[in-house]
């Protein structure tokens, strides 16, 4: 069973309280959300992805168990990270998000499953997500203006 640990009190968390007050600030649930109970606005992240494949893509299925025209749904989880969106326009079954780039993702949620995240891990999770890409960012020019300085040091000591 999960623990928690607060100011020294060790809390369980279970069913049974995990949307009692005293885990409001401590504890959020990212709930699966049911297409047409999407909202321009809501922070949402996926939790698991669907494809579906003709039956007889399947090499030695047993077509008794299905029949050959019936498709075989695969759900499995993103292959990035669960990273916050937020919903910027909506036309079922097509939802437009916007990352905390900036950019925007395409979503068709017949082959997504959207779930509602708390406002405050969304907006934690942005604040993170641009400090590593800052943090990153920092690297990359670090690694850049080394990489120019050798090749002035090399260039150098070939004239010499």
């Amino acid at each position: 069973m999960p623990h928690h640990t607060n100011n020294q009190q060790e809390r369980v968390v279970s069913p049974e309280n995990i949307d009692s007050d005293s885990h409001q600030q401590d504890l959020s649930v990212a709930r699966p959300l049911h297409p047409e109970d999407l909202a321009i606005g809501d922070n949402v992240a996926i939790l698991h992805t669907s494809s579906q494949f003709p039956t007889f893509n399947w090499c030695g299925f047993d077509t008794t168990m299905l029949p050959i025209e019936q498709p075989v749904k695969i759900t499995y989880l993103p292959y990035d990270d669960y990273e916050a969106l937020q919903v910027k326009k909506i036309c079922l079954p097509f939802v437009i998000c916007k990352t905390f780039e900036g950019r925007h993702r395409y979503l068709d949620i017949r082959q997504v499953q959207l779930a509602r995240l708390d406002e405050g891990y969304a907006n934690a999770d942005r604040k993170a997500r641009k400090h590593d890409q800052q943090a990153t960012n920092a690297e990359h020019l670090q690694r850049s203006k080394k990489k120019k300085r050798d090749k002035k040091k090399k260039k150098k000591s070939r004239r010499n």
